[in-house]
């Protein structure tokens, strides 16, 4: 039965969505057959959804725009962490983030905050050089090493605050420790009186995104933090075990 308060607009948008989900990469002419539509109405949807950014087009080919970035499922992830995150924020009242990286850049995909920071959500979509942040730091080291090296090629290293690496070599030399350890921390280097530790989400051994906590200095306390990465971590294997099958 058809619903009268579904806007058909919208119901086309994800289905074109599923479609290229299942097909990988489309093109105008193939959504224009599958789903029976004029090239104008094609071409709008298509250009909407890239506009909207779920979509990306390179040579005329359409494709997911997660799927580009090498996480297919990081829709999906983005929601359905936060019953696996939200136990810890609860524990330790310390806002928990999903994050990856894109265009060399750390992007936050998903915000759980506390109820004493909710303002922490505002930084959804938030995207920041990845020397500045224990969740770029962490995703740079667990990536591949030509990820690595485009990265450095391509990379100015910014300053956020006077701890914040910079130095191509420190950075270099961080990223091992970080790979060695198995978690990354920021230490008022983003912003002062805050710091932030993360962890890598991984699937088959390759990196899809990672967690982070973070807080102030006073609440993210540098004696806690061994009893943070192993809750952080046993969450990452909880999530890689039941959603990253």
């Amino acid at each position: 039965m058809e619903n009268k308060y579904l806007l058909s607009t919208l119901v086309r948008a994800k289905k074109i969505l599923d479609f290229v989900k299942k097909r990988k990469t489309v093109t105008l002419n193939e959504v224009k057959k599958e789903f029976n539509l004029n090239s104008t109405t094609a071409f709008r949807l298509l250009y909407s959804l890239t506009e909207l950014d779920f979509l990306v087009k390179n040579d005329r080919k359409y494709s997911l725009k997660s799927q580009v970035l090498g996480v297919e499922n990081i829709q999906d992830i983005n929601w359905t962490v936060v019953p696996f995150l939200k136990p810890i924020v609860d524990e330790y009242q310390l806002s928990a983030y999903v994050g990856i990286i894109f265009e060399s850049r750390i992007v936050i995909s998903q915000v759980i905050p506390t109820e004493k920071h909710p303002e922490d959500y505002q930084r959804l979509g938030e995207s920041l050089p990845l020397n500045t942040t224990a969740m770029g730091k962490c995703a740079l080291a667990f990536s591949s090493l030509s990820q690595q090296r485009d990265t450095f090629a391509k990379s100015n290293f910014e300053s956020k605050t006077v701890n914040t690496l910079t130095d191509p070599l420190s950075l270099v030399s961080a990223l091992k420790v970080i790979r060695k350890q198995g978690y990354a921390l920021d230490d008022e280097e983003k912003e002062m009186q805050f710091r932030c530790l993360s962890v890598p989400l991984c699937k088959n051994n390759e990196l899809v995104a990672v967690l982070g906590l973070s807080g102030t200095l006073s609440e993210l306390k540098r004696s806690n933090i061994s009893k943070l990465v192993k809750s952080l971590k046993q969450v990452g294997k909880e999530i890689e075990l039941n959603l990253l099958e």
